[in-house]
């Protein structure tokens, strides 16, 4: 079933998460650059070549969706560490970023149902 009762909702946390996980690994990026201390910047670097390989995997072949599990994994707490240096922001720059978020995920929907359409000429084709 291509589109379950739950598919939107998922989507909108799913693609929230992801927003806000990517502000916050650009957010830690750049106090880890700042900070003293390598520990961080090691972390940073690491987390970075993750995604990266991660990336480049999904980029070569043709895996399912279930894979992308890692990237949510390394962004859930990347978007709780954004949201926590976000609540200290002042209200106009919150503004900006709800209107970042909420654009990127409904791009994020538009994109994925426009996928999701595409499933009968993918499985016509193999």
């Amino acid at each position: 079933d291509l589109d379950p009762w739950y598919r939107v909702p998922l989507g909108v946390i799913n693609h929230g998460i992801v927003a806000l996980g990517l502000l916050g690994l650009v957010l830690f990026g750049r106090d880890a650059l700042a900070a003293s201390d390598r520990a961080p910047r090691e972390a940073f670097f690491t987390l970075l070549a993750l995604l990266a390989a991660h990336v480049a995997l999904h980029g070569i072949t043709a895996v399912e969706m279930r894979f992308g599990l890692v990237l949510l994994l390394a962004l859930f707490p990347l978007a709780g560490y954004g949201a926590i240096r976000i609540m200290s922001w002042d209200s106009r720059r919150k503004l900006i970023v709800a209107a970042c978020v909420s654009v990127y995920v409904v791009a994020a929907l538009i994109l994925s149902n426009w996928v999701r359409s595409l499933a009968p000429v993918i499985a016509a084709g193999s």
